[in-house]
């Protein structure tokens, strides 16, 4: 493999094969670099990976939900990869990240009423504890989706914890 630099500052100036010596130019604003011995390797996923967080939870809080970007290349099959699922004070509920266009419940509130709410999950007790796990399922052996800006969001409500 071959690497070509090419220093946007002085057009005139191109490299095309390594340096054996260091040579010092106080005017450049790039330096050579050289990278030998450079593999390509192939991956091959297994069809689920499963990730847990650590605690989210410090101080109680009336609300939580997840915020997170994905990108599913198009050429997938239309079917879901990518699994949250947020166990709240030891219970295990299926998510979708508020930002998300798919149907499901994106937030988990407390909240003394009940109320049928097709985004919401609403829990009887303040949430004291919570984890997240990401379940991703692998396209073939050698394509996942890709998964970035995640982000917990939490709620404090009313004195009396409806929210």
């Amino acid at each position: 493999m071959a690497l070509n630099f090419k220093d946007i500052a002085y057009t005139d100036t191109e490299t095309k094969k390594p340096e054996a010596k260091v040579v010092e130019i106080k005017s450049a604003r790039r330096h050579v670099v050289r990278i030998n011995d450079i593999e390509a390797h192939r991956k091959q996923f297994q069809s689920e990976t499963k990730m847990k967080s650590r605690e989210l939870i410090r101080v109680p809080v009336d609300s939580i939900a997840l915020f997170c970007s994905e990108q599913i290349p198009t050429h997938f099959a239309n079917q879901k990869y990518v699994t949250y699922i947020m166990t709240v004070n030891g219970v295990d509920y299926e998510i979708e990240p508020i930002n998300s266009q798919r149907a499901g419940k994106k937030i988990i509130k407390h909240s003394e009423l009940d109320s049928d709410q097709p985004y919401a999950v609403y829990i009887k007790e303040n949430i004291k504890s919570a984890y997240l796990t990401i379940v991703i399922q692998s396209h073939g052996e050698t394509e996942t989706p890709y998964l970035s800006n995640i982000k917990i969001l939490y709620g404090r409500g009313e004195e009396n914890g409806n929210v």
